[in-house]
């Protein structure tokens, strides 16, 4: 049986959460994790209004983050 997409906020609180600890983050696909922004890993953000924009646009997207760009907050 499928999973159901995710239509709550928990995927959105958890991309503000990893955003947060300076880590990037992009929506995807619930099937399949392919990317739903124009150049994919490369439109990661910790910007907080373009999450929620991107969260408010594709509510069933699961959170994916581009670790390997983490933000040092000192």
């Amino acid at each position: 049986m499928a999973r159901e997409p995710v239509t709550d906020s928990a995927t959105l609180s958890a991309a503000l959460d990893y955003a947060r600890r300076g880590w990037r983050v992009f929506p995807c696909e619930h099937q399949g994790k392919h990317p739903l922004t124009d150049h994919g890993f490369q439109d990661a953000t910790t910007d907080e209004a373009v999450i929620r924009d991107w969260w408010h646009h594709a509510t069933a997207a699961v959170a994916a983050a581009n670790i390997a760009r983490r933000i040092d907050r000192t």
